[in-house]
């Protein structure tokens, strides 16, 4: 099955839907060249495919809560979401490290809390069992933008963030979390050299 969704009666894809379809179309791309691209590879061809497809703001600030992210300084705030993106497209790269026959095909579109949709598909790949990824999607000033991921049915990627990031926000304030998140960057390049 291909990436290709049956566009809904009278026309093309809906925006949020059409932005899921190019980022499940560029993550499969990056997984067929893994071998080839290696680790920094893979985190350079993430780079533009996050940026257009992610509302980075939103996931990092979902990562700390409404409140932690409200009380940073400006200087702080943009020291963390480069951390925040850095560990993100780090983790993109490692997570998707190679290609066994995997599609991803829709799963539909719903309405979601507030204005949002929620964009779904199913991660494919042979002699598996299918995999949902559900996409959180708002409409911003840059049209729409994935603001959460669910994967198969479970705990959302901003809450699993906010839950790894409580503790070392509580210890070392954002310092310490931007610290923790340089190291977890570090510590996933070294895992992938060979």
């Amino acid at each position: 099955a291909g990436l290709a969704a049956a566009p809904p009666a009278g026309g093309d894809l809906s925006a949020p839907a059409a932005v899921v379809t190019v980022f499940s179309e560029g993550l499969v791309g990056i997984m067929r060249q893994a071998d080839v691209l290696g680790f920094e590879g893979r985190r350079q061809a993430f780079e533009p495919l996050l940026a257009e497809a992610l509302d980075m703001t939103a996931f990092a600030g979902g990562a700390i809560g409404a409140k932690a992210w409200k009380a940073l300084e400006d200087a702080d705030r943009a020291r963390y979401l480069a951390a925040f993106e850095s560990y993100t497209l780090a983790t993109y790269a490692s997570r998707f490290d190679g290609y066994a026959g995997q599609s991803i095909e829709p799963a539909g579109e719903r309405a979601g809390p507030q204005g949002t949709r929620l964009v779904g598909t199913r991660l494919v790949a042979p002699s598996e069992e299918p995999v949902s990824i559900d996409y959180l999607m708002r409409e911003g000033p840059e049209g729409w933008r994935i603001i959460d991921v669910f994967v198969a049915g479970g705990l959302s990627e901003t809450a699993r963030h906010r839950s790894e990031f409580a503790a070392p926000l509580a210890r070392g304030g954002i310092e310490g979390l931007i610290a923790v998140l340089d190291s977890k960057v570090d510590t996933l390049a070294a895992e992938a050299s060979p």
